[in-house]
């Protein structure tokens, strides 16, 4: 619980912290990204999320329609597979969650 007189770091600290869309897991597959690497003009790796005390990152799935045509599904299990590959090599840092209760 928070009240008034908290000082905004103070909340965020408390706070499970999720952002919604990250684009990164076109990076693991097209620039072999690791999210331990320095971010090289991306804006997500380990340790952003350790600065913003991030609880929770939703990676974007997004097949870019016109580069992959008739290739939806290879694309999009490449990224699925991806974002799992690096729950796996960091096991200390993230967990792959499926559900609100995996949070």
């Amino acid at each position: 619980m928070t009240f008034k007189n908290d000082s905004p770091a103070a909340v965020h600290q408390s706070a499970i912290v999720i952002d919604t869309h990250a684009d990164t897991p076109q990076r693991f597959v097209d620039e072999n990204f690791d999210l331990a690497d320095p971010l090289n003009g991306g804006n997500f790796n380990l340790e952003t999320a350790h600065k913003g005390n991030m609880g929770a990152e939703f990676f974007a799935i997004w097949v870019e329609p016109s580069r992959y045509q008739g290739q939806y599904a290879r694309r999009t299990l490449e990224l699925i597979d991806a974002v799992k590959l690096q729950a796996a090599k960091h096991p200390n840092s993230m967990t792959l969650a499926t559900s609100p209760e995996g949070i």
